[in-house]
């Protein structure tokens, strides 16, 4: 299945650095070494209750700052890194520009990919927020800030890792792929 998306993480601060990305300082509680499969992996992570850890998409990077990764015009220029893609509007989502007008999800256009994501126990959107597989509009209505929309058309939905239908609020607990991420999600 492949799928559009609209995500409220990660971040773009101010000086154009994408955040809530990278790994953590030692002694950090997140993420877990071999990330999760669903919520139930991130029991007991969080400190507040009101923003419990989620199993959700968290992007990671080997470079401080995207911004600074090679610069290229076509993936050969990017065989030296590995997943070897020059970002490109075609193939670096930036839904709603969320990421300006020369960027996406994926780090800046014209550079090399250093970004990939991973299922992780991250830091939900609060505990009032929906839960896997539930109808959604916008990524803020989602405890994991990712909702999404089906490439065919249909209702979109919050990403939520799971094992089995028990743990979607809504849908079935399918495999399938998102951001490069092949795992099982909750799904209409």
């Amino acid at each position: 299945m492949v799928l559009a998306l609209d995500t409220a993480l990660p971040t773009v601060l101010l000086d154009g650095t994408q955040g809530v990305m990278g790994h953590p300082s030692p002694g950090a509680c997140w993420p877990l070494e071999d990330g999760c499969r669903a919520d139930s992996d991130c029991v007991g992570l969080s400190a507040d209750a009101n923003a419990p850890r989620v199993c959700a998409p968290y992007k990671t990077t080997a470079w401080a700052n995207t911004d600074n990764t090679s610069s290229c015009s076509v993936d050969a220029d990017c065989a030296t890194i590995a997943p070897y893609t020059c970002n490109t509007s075609a193939n670096n989502p930036n839904p709603g520009s969320a990421y300006g007008g020369s960027a996406g999800i994926y780090g800046p256009n014209g550079k090399c990919r250093g970004v990939t994501w991973a299922l992780e126990c991250a830091p939900s959107l609060g505990a009032a927020k929906l839960g896997p597989g539930a109808a959604c509009t916008y990524s803020t209505d989602c405890a994991t800030g990712h909702c999404l929309v089906p490439a065919g058309g249909g209702a979109s939905y919050c990403f939520g890792g799971c094992l089995s239908d028990a743990d979607c609020v809504s849908g079935t607990c399918q495999p399938g792929s998102y951001l490069g991420i092949s795992a099982s999600f909750c799904q209409p």
